[in-house]
């Protein structure tokens, strides 16, 4: 986590964790999501759970200004900076998980980790 973005987790409890996912300029908001909820797949394998469940969760977009200098343009006895100004976006998402070993049947909408992972590595080809 620094200023280009990054994650942060925690574990709160035996099954449960905490995940922060910060986003940069260039970033969008749906691979924000995408990156936040692959921690939550790779913390529920890496502590021997096969199973999530998101149980809150939270997005912001942190909007700031970019302003660039270029070129010295003369006019008369002055001149100016030609520059440019860029909104930049920067979006984040804190999830809470609860982790399981078999399917969390008692839940409307539950993650395979497993099948999470494979995905996203599909899409990386």
């Amino acid at each position: 986590m620094g200023f280009s973005g990054g994650y942060q987790d925690k574990q709160t409890g035996r099954n449960t964790f905490n995940i922060i996912f910060a986003g940069n300029g260039y970033t969008t908001p749906q691979r924000s999501i995408d990156l936040c909820m692959l921690r939550g797949a790779e913390l529920t394998l890496t502590h021997r759970f096969l199973y999530f469940v998101i149980e809150s969760e939270k997005s912001h977009v942190d909007k700031s200004t970019s302003i660039t200098t270029g070129n010295f343009v003369p006019i008369g006895r002055g001149g100016f900076y030609s520059g440019s100004t860029t909104a930049v976006s920067k979006p984040s998402n804190r999830i809470s998980i609860i982790s399981f070993i078999r399917p969390p049947v008692q839940y409307k909408g539950y993650y395979d980790a497993k099948e999470l992972l494979k995905i996203h590595l599909m899409n990386m080809n």
